[in-house]
Formats: C-alpha cells, sequence, structure tokens
C-alpha cells in the first residue's frame, strides 16, 4: 500500500502475472480496508501468463483475473487485439531488473534520470547486441534464402 498510499492514487489497471495470488491474499485479509483497498482497480493476469502458465481449471483465476472478462482492455469488440501490450511490459521490466543492483541506494531524482537515459539507448543498446550476435546477418541470409526459394530478387 506504500506504492498507492490512497485508493485515489490506484490506478485503473494493474497488470501482473501472479494477479490470482495476490487477489487470493487480499481475499483473506482480516481487516476489511485492505481488504477492499483495490475493489475499484482491474487486476488482470498478464495476457502471456495466463494463457501459458494458468491453469484452465483454476476457476478462482478465470473469474477474477481473466483479461478478457473486461471488454475496454481490448482494443475493440470481440478484439484479440490489446490496448496495453503486457508482454513487451514485462520485456522491458526484466531489462531494468537487470540494474537493480545499480539503482537500489539511488535517491528519486536520480532514479528517474537513469531510468529515462537508459530508455533513450536500450534501442542503441539492442541494436549493438543484434550486430554483435549476427542476428542481421542471419535475418538477411534467410530473407536471401528464402527469395531464392521464391526466385525473387533480393535488393538491400
Amino acid at each position: 500500500m506504500r506504492l498507492f498510499p490512497t485508493k485515489e492514487s490506484l490506478p485503473g489497471v494493474i497488470w501482473h502475472d501472479n494477479n490470482c495470488k495476490i487477489r487470493a491474499v487480499l481475499r483473506n485479509c482480516e481487516n476489511p480496508d485492505e481488504r477492499d483497498y483495490f475493489n475499484d482497480c482491474l487486476l488482470p493476469v498478464d495476457v502471456f501468463h495466463f494463457k501459458a502458465k494458468h491453469k484452465i481449471t483454476d476457476n478462482y483465476c478465470n473469474a477474477n483475473c481473466n483479461p478478457a472478462q473486461w471488454p475496454e482492455l481490448q482494443k475493440g469488440e470481440n478484439s484479440s487485439e490489446w490496448r496495453f501490450n503486457s508482454s513487451a511490459a514485462e520485456q522491458v521490466n526484466a531489462w531494468i531488473g537487470g540494474y537493480q543492483a545499480v539503482v537500489r541506494e539511488m535517491q528519486v531524482d536520480r532514479y528517474n534520470f537513469f531510468l529515462d537515459v537508459m530508455s533513450g539507448w536500450r534501442p542503441s543498446l539492442n541494436a549493438l547486441v543484434m550486430h554483435r550476435d549476427g542476428f542481421l546477418e542471419k535475418i538477411l541470409a534467410l530473407l536471401s534464402a528464402i527469395c531464392r526459394m521464391q526466385k525473387l530478387q533480393l535488393s538491400i
């Protein structure tokens, strides 16, 4: 509750890969203020985790954390596209988590600066890693092979 000190500070949606467990803990709280704190906030499970990691037989999770039960989270009626790419957010969080030892003791202003700078550098860092690992050459070789199979000319 430190992150969201008042109910008014809660976002409308908190995506998390383990929201079913969080809901179960909240449901068992004896203090009604704590138990009902997130009642006005949607707590869906991350889309990837829901499809890949949660059992179909988990009735509690299906009833309370299935992101598909909230149409407002999807781009349109009966759409399979989501307004928020929770998988991309998960990847960015994992990437940022790699810097936890660096930022652990930082003051808020320095942390925000660090995050801003690193977010700007991330595409360049990704390109450097892809270049280092020969990723672009592998993609070009694959495209060239596909073009040969299709008897197309690849011009780069």
